[in-house]
């Protein structure tokens, strides 16, 4: 995987993408998936269950490490943000937006833009299968211009594909804004079903229509199983503490100096009564 993020710093450094793109997006597919031939392979431990590929990205990282513990599944992943690196040539910079993205798609003036894209991803998973069985894909979101391809070819190969949705609406405002957003932009999600981590984020999208009510399940964060069965601590809590979340594949940095400035004001404010680490 290292390898394969380091070959995509390199394509857009020195314009070798665009040599590559000369190959045609569904090559391009083939060869971006052949590089991901062993690090898929080394990711089967048994091979008597089924493979559930997965979209890793930066804040769904500890999810999927989680998921990865079980008996039943073998979940292979690769890495969303190279992905996007390299379908994103096929993408003009002003489409590159989340949310508007499958919008811009309706219109036939980027009928190209739809074509290359899916093509691209029928070359991804084309390749795979010649490798490995793909029983079923998951996402970590539904509206990323990076994943639309995909949505598209799996859709027409009847492979399932489901996403777990990361993000959890627990202030009322953002609940209110994002279901507000998704109904005015009619954002559909083409896949089977959507995994939230709470009832507010799942009434997001029931209220939005993203997808109808009874495939929309609450899952909860995988990456809080590990935590059930530990004893509630009764120690007294007198510090609140902020964890930095972005990696170097977050492409939404200033998300976490807005969070910074906000707990530093807050720590002002309240510093005398709780620490602020």
């Amino acid at each position: 995987m290292k390898f394969i993020s380091k070959l995509a710093y390199l394509t857009e450094k020195w314009g070798l993408l665009y040599f590559l793109s000369h190959m045609g997006p569904y090559r391009l597919g083939v060869f971006f998936a052949f590089f991901h031939r062993k690090s898929f392979l080394r990711q089967i431990k048994n091979n008597k269950n089924k493979n559930i590929l997965c979209s890793e990205r930066s804040v769904f990282k500890r999810d999927l490490e989680i998921l990865k513990n079980s008996k039943e599944f073998n979940f292979i992943s690769y890495n969303s943000f190279v992905y996007g690196h390299f379908v994103a040539f096929f993408i003009p910079k002003w489409m590159r937006t989340q949310i508007l993205f499958s919008k811009y798609l309706e219109n036939q003036t980027n009928i190209k833009v739809k074509e290359d894209i899916q093509s691209f991803a029928e070359g991804f998973i084309d390749y795979i299968q010649k490798n490995i069985r793909i029983d079923a894909v998951l996402f970590s979101g539904i509206d990323y211009y990076q994943d639309h391809g995909l949505h598209l070819a799996l859709k027409d190969r009847n492979i399932p594909f489901i996403s777990i949705y990361y993000e959890n609406y627990t202030i009322p405002y953002a609940q209110k804004l994002a279901t507000s957003t998704y109904k005015d932009y009619n954002l559909k999600f083409l896949g089977d079903a959507i995994g939230t981590f709470s009832q507010n984020s799942s009434n997001v999208f029931i209220e939005a229509e993203v997808l109808p009510a009874d495939k929309i399940f609450i899952t909860g964060a995988p990456r809080l199983d590990t935590w059930k069965d530990l004893a509630q601590s009764t120690t007294t809590r007198t510090k609140i503490v902020l964890f930095s979340f972005p990696g170097f594949d977050y492409i939404a940095g200033f998300n976490f100096i807005y969070i910074l400035h906000t707990f530093a004001f807050l720590s002002r404010v309240y510093g005398s009564k709780r620490e602020f680490v």
